[in-house]
């Protein structure tokens, strides 16, 4: 399973399509990495990367509870496609 974790988290990190988890997956199998077949399709790959980001926000919402001072910024961008990016910086310090 920690592959196909580690897939989906490469494919929300490079915004890929979900098709490509499928992709990573047979590549994986072609490198004769011992996994079975189940949970190798997009639907899959959609519910790790919740998972994941579940976990990520429990993890900063768990030090920013503990933080002296807290500071949040939001930016946002769009390119010439018009793909739109979001950015939430969170910083914090603690005493």
């Amino acid at each position: 399973m920690k592959y196909k974790f580690r897939n989906a988290h490469a494919v929300a990190k490079l915004d890929l399509s979900l098709k490509s988890y499928a992709r990573l997956c047979e590549l994986d199998h072609a490198k004769g990495l011992k996994m079975n077949n189940t949970y190798e399709n997009d639907m899959s790959a959609k519910h790790f990367i919740a998972y994941l980001a579940k976990d990520t926000l429990s993890s900063i919402r768990r030090e920013a509870d503990k933080a002296y001072n807290l500071s949040i910024t939001l930016d946002g961008s769009s390119d010439a496609a018009g793909i739109e990016r979001e950015s939430i910086y969170v910083h914090f310090a603690r005493a």
